[in-house]
């Protein structure tokens, strides 16, 4: 069966807010904040991913292999001020599943790859990555000063399948390798909420891959990332 990435969800209009330089509120002498409607959520991502891969004058950290995403992690950590090895969407509904399929094998403990919920910098990751001679899924939450690991589940070899699943006040967090979801965390929404962090942009959800500090040698190759609201 071909690998084809596919990027579902909804074909709307997207609101992006650009906000300039202005002096003070009420002046009118520069570009304060404008409002631009255009068509978004997931309808753009292939195109813009292609845009972007044909414009960046040095070598992207994502490419297109007979339809997989691959991603190489760059020395930025996820949630880093910087350009992390990131590709996510805003998520638009209370009640939502993401998903992917990813196949990473690393061959360091730094390099890890997976599924992220990330809000100005606070984020909460689904990951693979290498623990001495096994690889691992767990969970991993960061938040203002907190880090919280969950329970480490040890992985077959292949691909595995990560889900987070959106239920109004919590995110659940679970993996599968060619049988039922197994869950590994459930998380209570409101630390990630723009109430908590105090960002305007709101969650984001994609895909990942770091080096933490150094560049991955292992490629992470995602088949697909699906996007479903309720």
């Amino acid at each position: 069966m071909a690998k084809k990435i596919l990027v579902t969800g909804d074909v709307l209009k997207d609101v992006h807010i650009y906000q300039g330089y202005r002096n003070y509120p009420r002046s009118t002498s520069t570009p304060a904040t404008k409002k631009c409607e255009e068509r978004g959520g997931s309808f753009l991502s292939f195109s813009i991913l292609e845009q972007l891969k044909s414009t960046k004058k040095e070598e992207p950290f994502f490419s297109f292999d007979d339809g997989a995403l691959s991603l190489k992690g760059l020395e930025k950590q996820i949630g880093e001020e910087g350009s992390p090895a990131f590709i996510g969407r805003r998520l638009q509904h209370m009640n939502f599943t993401a998903s992917t399929r990813l196949d990473f094998d690393p061959k360091n403990e730094n390099e890890q790859a997976g599924l992220t919920l990330l809000n100005n910098g606070q984020h909460f990751d689904l990951l693979v990555k290498k623990s001495g001679k096994n690889r691992i899924v767990y969970v991993e939450l960061e938040f203002g000063s907190i880090t919280y690991r969950s329970k480490e589940f040890i992985l077959k070899p292949g691909p595995v399948n990560l889900r987070v699943t959106g239920e109004t006040e919590t995110f659940l967090f679970s993996f599968s390798q060619g049988g039922e979801y197994m869950p590994v965390e459930k998380v209570d929404s409101r630390f990630l909420s723009t109430e908590t962090v105090g960002w305007f942009t709101g969650v984001y959800v994609g895909l990942y891959a770091t080096g933490k500090g150094e560049e991955c040698k292992e490629l992470a190759e995602y088949d697909y990332f699906e996007y479903n609201g309720k």
